[in-house]
């Protein structure tokens, strides 16, 4: 098994991608795209209640950056 991790400071945008089906079972996937020059993406797939997981990550993102960096 591989793992990988990404900071969250490296993520700069996040999609929510459903079909009809999938929007009437409230699943999809969820991808978070990453800056730098490796350029990992995360892409979670088949998620329950996709849109809470994006608002989530979304939240997040926008705490970390707004919190000041410490030198």
């Amino acid at each position: 098994m591989d793992i990988a991790q990404i900071r969250l400071s490296r993520i700069q945008n996040t999609t929510l991608n459903q079909s009809m089906i999938e929007r009437l079972l409230d699943y999809g996937d969820v991808v978070a795209y990453t800056a730098g020059t490796d350029m990992m993406n995360i892409e979670f797939k088949s998620v329950p209640q996709p849109s809470t997981v994006n608002r989530t990550l979304s939240s997040l993102l926008s705490q970390s950056k707004n919190e000041p960096v410490q030198v």
